[in-house]
């Protein structure tokens, strides 16, 4: 936005037969800036206007900038010694509307359990479908008698109060009672995801100080250098145990979320703030009975507990995704609708990957599903619109917003139109405060950027073994009350005219990358521990689909420096998937500020630094491999694409996937189950896999159908 500002305190002057005066070069009503603003001095008072492009801003909205500067001046004028940073522009009204109208209202403190809610539920209806995984399925009562055996054991074990058991299960019922047989005990559960490599999973047991492993059986000799005990879920089948409960005060869980120091963290979350959460998304979702809730989430992503516990919690049937429904959008929509399911809670990514589909009018959202919940990340604006054309307002959407550190969701609210710009992240939701915080600590006007920090009950504890983290994102504050934390959640946000709130960015350099929190520090610091790197730096870049990826910019002890394959390798045995780079650029030396920061604005486009040491791409050489390396280079943003380059490894991942087999179908005109492309990541290889494909279709065919199919004049 372009600014301009105009001082007309030049007086008249007159000289032998000259008169000078300044001229109003903005008279006639057309506006030369986005913004002018003009002031002059006239008999010891400051006069002035606003010039505003009125395809920019409301009247109303030129109208309060003009009350916030001169209320600014006025406050300025009568405290002269009072810093800048601690004067607000805004009247009282304004203050009081931002601070106590708009920011929610705190609630009684939660007197049950999750435990609790659930035994409850069981006793009401215990041959009500609790899960459902395939053909699979466990009641009310089934799942209340497994978990609790499951409690009796770990108790035996040592389990209670303020212990951590990791949990390692792939999604299945097993995992379910899992999950509830820690909890029963008294336990906190740390979620492991069987996909991490082993060194990331053995960190987070280190770290988080687990003094039990729940798991299945093959997979314990995983944990071979866990020295604690490591319970089978496959062996913990026994008697339902009459164990007392935990404490609202007692911890529930341990998230573990990516940390600038260069090791994750993991954020204590209590049952009391579990429990207020699952009351509050109950009531928001109308979750009951007769519901179908499909469990999509990893449980390392507290997604996964907006999924789970309202739903047993209210005795509808939670239903177990499976990977074989992932292969196309069309694929995933049918098979939710086969499965009845009423509601639907995505990370916004994969929702892109659906309204890319639904635009096309081959598929459409089942009639079961009422409401589709987003998170993660903020929903691009022109799949908003797509969505709304092809979905309209039936089912419900949903836009909610919450990082870990506040359990789940802080705040939730309905999109009922396109938005021309960000979707509103909604209202606070019962017991959570939030406010947008300058600076200095105080509420910024309406349209302008403020750090949203967020307070209430839901806040977690803090950092498991950081205090010094802890105490600076956990504050305390005078806005709720003696005693009260908030959390700087280090989000930018702007309020919008009606109270509600717009998400803009990042106050430092974390990113969403398929809606987990990434810090680009902790790679960068696994990424120098390889020991040919001497230096390196991580950044987010936008790809083709829209989505965030990584991109790593190397510099080597000594040259030639580690081919990118090679860092790949190295990263993927100590991160997640989704934080390892798509790309690794040489350079001869990182470019520093004045200061010896890192210059991020300085880094090279990957074009520019891309790996020395890299193989060549390998052009196609069939036909049927080019049209496949067209689809890889436009679905991936990049070029060139060779015949052995691994697809994943470009940066496609399974949320992506869906979009390649949907591509190559359009394209080949044949159906491509999505393992194929996990076991075919390559071009040369997914191209032998479609040539087998097409033979396999046109043997299935009748004589008539293949001469139709290759023109009756063809030989």
């Amino acid at each position: 936005t372009h600014f301009g500002f105009q001082n007309f305190s030049v007086p008249t002057i007159e000289l032998p037969g000259l008169a000078i005066a300044p001229v109003d070069l903005y008279e006639g009503g057309r506006a030369n800036f986005d913004l002018t603003l003009a002031l002059w001095e006239t008999e010891g008072a400051l006069s002035g206007w606003i010039q505003y492009n009125a395809d920019l801003f409301l009247p109303t909205t030129a109208e309060r900038m003009v009350r916030h500067f001169t209320g600014l001046l006025a406050r300025a004028a009568g405290a002269p010694d009072q810093p800048l940073a601690e004067l607000s522009p805004l009247t009282a009204a304004e203050r009081h509307q931002a601070l106590v109208e708009w920011s929610g209202e705190d609630v009684g403190d939660a007197t049950r359990t999750v435990p609790e809610m659930f035994a409850a539920q069981a006793a009401r209806t215990p041959e009500a479908v609790a899960v459902v995984a395939g053909t699979t399925a466990l009641t009310y009562a089934e799942l209340a008698r497994r978990s609790t055996a499951l409690a009796g054991r770990l108790r035996q074990l040592g389990v209670g109060p303020e212990t951590v058991v990791g949990l390692c299960c792939p999604r299945s019922l097993e995992m379910i009672v899992g999950l509830f047989g820690i909890l029963a005990a008294g336990g906190a559960y740390l979620p492991l995801d069987p996909a991490l490599p082993p060194g990331r999973l053995a960190l987070l047991v280190e770290d988080a100080g687990a003094t039990a492993l729940v798991t299945l059986a093959r997979l314990a000799p995983g944990f071979v250098r866990f020295a604690g005990p490591v319970l089978c879920l496959e062996e913990a089948a026994g008697k339902p145990s009459e164990l007392p409960g935990p404490d609202p005060g007692n911890l529930a869980y341990v998230l573990y979320t990516s940390g600038s120091t260069g090791r994750p963290k993991g954020v204590l979350i209590d049952h009391a703030a579990l429990a207020r959460f699952t009351g509050n998304a109950v009531a928001v979702h109308g979750v009951e009975p007769g519901d179908r809730v499909l469990q999509f989430a990893s449980l390392a992503f507290d997604a996964s507990c907006e999924e789970i516990y309202p739903c047993l919690a209210a005795g509808a049937t939670l239903v177990l995704r499976d990977e074989a429904m992932l292969g196309s959008a069309a694929l995933f929509l049918a098979t939710c609708g086969d499965w009845s399911i009423t509601l639907l809670d995505l990370p916004t990514a994969y929702w892109h990957t659906l309204v890319a589909e639904l635009a096309s009018g081959r598929v459409a959202v089942p009639a079961s599903v009422r409401r589709v919940i987003l998170g993660g990340e903020r929903p691009q604006p022109e799949r908003l619109r797509a969505w709304f054309e092809a979905a309209g307002r039936r089912p419900q959407l949903l836009n909610s917003y919450g990082p870990t550190e506040a359990t789940v969701v802080a705040t939730a609210g309905r999109l009922d139109a396109p938005a021309s710009g960000g979707a509103p992240i909604g209202q606070p939701l019962p017991g959570t405060r939030v406010w947008l915080l300058d600076c200095g600590g105080n509420p910024v006007p309406i349209g302008v950027p403020g750090e949203l920090c967020i307070a209430g009950r839901g806040l977690a504890r803090g950092y498991h073994g950081r205090p010094d983290l802890t105490a600076e994102r956990f504050l305390p504050t005078s806005l709720a009350g003696p005693g009260a934390r908030l959390y700087r959640t280090g989000d930018l946000l702007r309020h919008l005219p009606d109270g509600g709130m717009e998400f803009l960015g990042r106050l430092d350099d974390q990113v969403k990358i398929r809606g987990f929190r990434v810090e680009p520090e902790e790679v960068a610091a696994v990424l120098a521990g390889h020991p040919q790197v001497r230096e390196a730096a991580v950044v987010a870049a936008p790809a083709a689909s829209g989505d965030l990826r990584l991109l790593a910019y190397v510099v080597a002890g000594q040259e030639p420096g580690p081919p990118a394959g090679e860092l790949r390798e190295f990263l993927k045995e100590r991160l997640p998937a989704y934080m390892v780079p798509a790309d690794y650029l040489a350079l001869p030396a990182l470019p520093r500020t004045a200061t010896g920061k890192l210059d991020r604005r300085a880094l090279p486009a990957p074009e520019a630094g891309r790996d020395r040491t890299a193989v060549p791409a390998a052009p196609p050489e069939t036909e049927t491999e080019a049209l496949l390396v067209e689809i890889w280079q436009h679905l991936l943003g990049r070029q060139p694409v060779g015949l052995y380059d691994n697809l994943f490894d470009l940066g496609a991942h399974s949320l992506l996937a869906p979009q390649f087999i949907a591509q190559v179908e359009e394209v080949f005109q044949l159906e491509l189950p999505l393992h194929v492309l996990f076991e075919s990541p390559t071009v040369k290889e997914l191209a032998v896999a479609i040539q087998d494909a097409l033979l396999t279709q046109i043997e299935s065919l009748s004589d008539e159908e293949v001469a139709a199919l290759v023109g009756a004049d063809s030989p």
